[in-house]
């Protein structure tokens, strides 16, 4: 397992320093457009996914990399497991470094004091999971056209939501519902208080949703061809 994320990293070490280059533009951008820090923190935790979702498969398929790795003396659960871990780690460290970021350079700390708070690095988890769990199959099953199908398929839901909630004109339509229905979702997480109960459905539902992020990502791996 280490072996495998030790040759992610080693593989991918320029896309590591695009990584950080990303990583550090995008927080300037948020510290000079003087977001809020809930919007900021919801909005980071669906941008970094994608980053790291597609950077690494893009490096592997102009390198035939998976022919390589799928012929080494392991097997493929292992190898997709050695990828969600790598993606995870990336993903904290870049949370770490903005914090650090924020903390150094913004005026106002109120991100900072906010991303500190052991309730919002629960949420940052949660988003961010549901986010790849979404991502991460269509990577694994196609590789980068995955990303595109993916961001397509994503586009093309929103528009037809669009459509049909315009189509059905009533206020109280069924479109209009299901979406106050998430803003309600993502308004009722962020301003719950932090109780022992919270913290701990926060820390089960990550753990359900990448354990199935997991699962179905090896059941695709295991039969996609090379």
């Amino acid at each position: 397992m280490l072996k495998h994320i030790r040759k992610e990293l080693i593989f991918n070490k320029t896309n590591l320093y695009i990584f950080a280059g990303y990583i550090l533009v995008f927080w300037v951008w948020i510290i000079l457009q003087d977001f809020s820090p809930r919007f900021s923190l919801v909005l980071f935790s669906f941008v970094l996914p994608l980053f790291c979702a597609s950077s690494f498969p893009a490096r592997e398929e102009k390198f035939k990399a998976w022919t390589l790795n799928c012929s080494l003396p392991t097997n493929r659960n292992t190898i997709i497991l050695a990828r969600l871990i790598t993606s995870w780690s990336l993903m904290i460290a870049a949370l770490i470094f903005g914090i650090l970021i924020s903390a150094a350079f913004q005026k106002n700390h109120a991100i900072f004091h906010l991303i500190i708070q052991l309730k919002y690095i629960f949420i940052f988890f949660l988003f961010s999971s549901l986010f790849l769990a979404f991502l991460f199959p269509f990577v694994i099953r196609f590789g980068i056209s995955g990303v595109m199908i993916g961001l397509v398929l994503l586009q093309f839901l929103g528009i037809i939501t669009l459509v049909l909630t315009r189509a059905a004109g009533s206020k109280d339509n069924i479109f209009r519902s299901m979406i106050h229905s998430v803003i309600n979702a993502i308004k009722f997480l962020l301003n719950q208080p932090s109780t022992i109960t919270y913290l701990l459905g926060l820390i089960i539902s990550v753990a359900v949703i990448n354990a199935v992020t997991l699962k179905s990502s090896q059941f695709l791996f295991a039969r996609r061809d090379f």
